[in-house]
């Protein structure tokens, strides 16, 4: 004799989830392909989870299902500090920024194939807003330059959520 199916459900399931890979990135556990950003040599690695970075970014579900070997990334004319927001965004659905910088923002997620954030940051800004407005922020508006990367100096940029500056 079967009562029939019910369903179980946690309305916080997904809150936690994203929350503990966070916690997991921070402390440099479990990540599994490591970033390496450049904007005129400030260079910085965040290390993160592939099927985050792909979930959030049609740009990274493209190159690393075409490579699944990757474990590093090298992206130029990207601001450390906007990638770094971008991984915020891509583990909450969320971020804080001044309004001066959406545009930067704006133009990053367009280069990382990112909609959900690219409607965000139209959403905030005036709709004439330019390419050219979007380049004197600070982001090249050309598709980031990509490479596997081996053994390099750089400045890790594993920060904790709590840590994290608000523009």
């Amino acid at each position: 004799m079967s009562d029939g199916l019910v369903q179980l459900q946690s309305s916080s399931h997904h809150k936690n989830l994203l929350n503990a890979m966070w916690k997991l990135r921070t402390m440099g556990n479990l990540c599994d392909i490591t970033v390496q950003v450049d904007f005129q040599g400030e260079l910085e690695e965040f290390d993160a989870h592939q099927v985050v970075l792909a979930a959030s970014s049609g740009y990274f579900e493209s190159h690393l299902l075409a490579n699944d070997q990757v474990k590093k990334i090298f992206l130029s004319d990207i601001l450390p500090h906007a990638f770094e927001k971008f991984l915020e965004y891509a583990y909450f659905g969320r971020i804080e920024v001044e309004k001066s910088y959406i545009s930067t923002i704006l133009q990053m997620a367009k280069l990382l194939k990112c909609q959900d954030l690219v409607d965000a940051c139209e959403a905030e800004i005036p709709s004439s807003v330019s390419d050219e407005t979007l380049q004197k922020d600070g982001v090249d508006s050309n598709a980031p330059n990509t490479e596997v990367k081996t053994k390099q100096p750089v400045k890790r940029a594993m920060k904790r959520k709590k840590s994290l500056k608000k523009l």
